[in-house]
């Protein structure tokens, strides 16, 4: 007993501690029957689909408070990522004036459109 380790549990966590294992005790075991579908709960994702961090490069000076083309750099395996066939059009600085070929991060705002998050210094 000398290797006892001792928790302190808040009066909020063992409330709920509490209420979950009463609610786990009044759950009927299940004897015969057809048993209750499985329902399996989802993260909820953005409705518009954001949340998806993209990653590019800069290929001229991004000013702020301008819109750019951004070419991504998502093929590969991190942090060896080499350049898609793709770009993300209208993206929205918002922050600072990043110089060309430095790395960006783009996230998806409101109405759908990407905007910066962060930059390469």
């Amino acid at each position: 007993m000398a290797n006892q380790q001792k928790y302190f549990i808040g009066p909020s966590l063992l409330s709920d501690i509490r209420s979950t294992i009463q609610r786990v005790d009044a759950i009927a075991p299940r004897t015969s029957g057809p048993a209750q579908e499985v329902r399996l709960q989802g993260l909820q994702q953005p409705m518009d689909g954001g949340g998806r961090l993209r990653i590019g490069k800069t290929t001229a000076t991004w000013t702020k408070g301008t819109i750019a083309t951004i070419p991504l750099w998502e093929e590969g395996t991190p942090p060896n990522e080499t350049a898609s066939n793709s770009s993300l059009e209208g993206c929205v600085n918002k922050w600072a004036d990043v110089a060309g070929n430095k790395w960006v991060g783009m996230m998806r705002g409101p109405g759908g459109v990407h905007y910066l998050v962060a930059a390469e210094c």
